[in-house]
């Protein structure tokens, strides 16, 4: 996503302003990748709704508890409608495609909104609060029942992921409300992303061989471009394109995964 913003929109943020456009922002990214999956950046149009919203981000603020924040955000009945707009759209126009959102883990977000109004850098989120977290995203996906979602992507970050199943339940919120979609559930747990979990869980977790789909997950292309591996196995492969990379190495590090 960084990367279209920087290759197509000349550094700045999609345009979220207009569903039109938005639409043509991402078929011309598909032009340029031809990614099997479509995620859909959630955390991206927030970025872009605050920041034309304000008067949303003192609301988040009014209260000081940790989760008031996300419940705020992800309560507010402007933003959930003009971002269905967006994800309805983007699903009727790629239905060759699996369509993903992909967002911050419960706890992730929970953090990210706090931040994002409070002015602080970070701030300590337990599984408990988890949680809670997880129950607020689980009725916001509510939003997209009627959109021809695959499947929403879960974010974690390194030392903040899940390490066992019994934190994984903590998102359990979300994954009950993916099953009644019949969505996939898929986990990206940062650089703790070797960790393996057995299945059975409802949750895709990258790195790990579930119910005999192995994946490989690669790390950022246009990073470390020298050292860059491609992988000798796997049905499946999940990369992040950085938004500095260069366009010729991006071709050949995509052709190479494809045709190892």
């Amino acid at each position: 996503w960084s990367y279209g913003e920087t290759l197509l929109n000349r550094g700045e943020r999609a345009p979220w302003n207009d569903v039109g456009q938005l639409a043509a922002f991402v078929g011309k990214l598909q032009d340029l990748v031809a990614s099997d999956v479509l995620m859909v950046e959630v955390q991206s149009f927030y970025d872009y709704w605050l920041q034309h919203n304000p008067a949303l981000l003192e609301a988040m603020a009014e209260k000081r508890r940790l989760g008031y924040p996300l419940r705020t955000l992800l309560a507010d009945q402007a933003a959930r409608t003009r971002f269905h707009e967006h994800v309805e759209a983007l699903c009727n126009s790629s239905r060759e495609l699996p369509v993903l959102l992909a967002m911050p883990s419960p706890r992730q977000w929970m953090a990210w909104a706090y931040c994002q109004c409070r002015g602080v850098e970070s701030v300590d989120v337990s599984w408990d609060d988890a949680e809670s977290a997880a129950m607020y995203v689980a009725d916001y996906l509510r939003t997209f029942a009627d959109c021809a979602l695959s499947g929403v992507l879960l974010r974690d970050s390194a030392g903040c992921s899940p390490r066992d199943l019994s934190e994984v339940a903590r998102y359990q919120p979300v994954v009950n409300v993916a099953r009644h979609y019949q969505w996939h559930v898929v986990l990206d747990a940062g650089d703790d992303g070797d960790a393996t979990f057995p299945g059975g869980e409802g949750v895709i977790f990258l790195g790990s061989d579930i119910a005999g789909l192995s994946g490989v997950r690669v790390t950022g292309i246009g990073e470390q471009q020298d050292v860059f591996q491609t992988p000798q196995s796997g049905s499946y492969c999940y990369a992040r394109i950085l938004a500095t990379a260069v366009p010729e190495t991006v071709l050949e590090h995509l052709e190479n995964l494809r045709n190892p």
